[in-house]
């Protein structure tokens, strides 16, 4: 955790890595165990969306509805992306999880 506290100022992982990073099986003790240590997170759940961790608030965001996933190799990193693209068009991170400027269009 020192590390986390000591040198992250925006923290990305996936529920796996959470939860293995807190040693538990309920994501939502992991994400509760991390809060406190964090300024900013996004923690991504596939097709359950995500959790936004900022100044002390948690934001679930829904998962966008797709007809096939073909491959989710880089949906992270794609998420990671877009987030912070949004944000920094925005200057608010409570909107660039949802923002349509990383979702593909239709």
């Amino acid at each position: 955790m020192g590390f986390i506290e000591g040198q992250v100022d925006l923290l990305f992982a996936n529920e796996t890595e959470i939860t293995s990073l807190f040693q538990t099986d309920s994501f939502d003790a992991a994400v509760e165990a991390l809060r406190p240590h964090v300024k900013l997170a996004a923690i991504t759940r596939g097709p359950s969306g995500s959790v936004i961790l900022s100044q002390g608030e948690r934001l679930t965001v829904k998962a966008e509805p797709v007809e096939k996933v073909v491959d989710t190799t880089g949906a992270g990193d794609q998420y990671a992306a877009g987030s912070c693209s949004a944000c920094r068009a925005d200057g608010r991170w409570r909107n660039a999880a949802s923002s349509p400027a990383w979702r593909r269009p239709r």
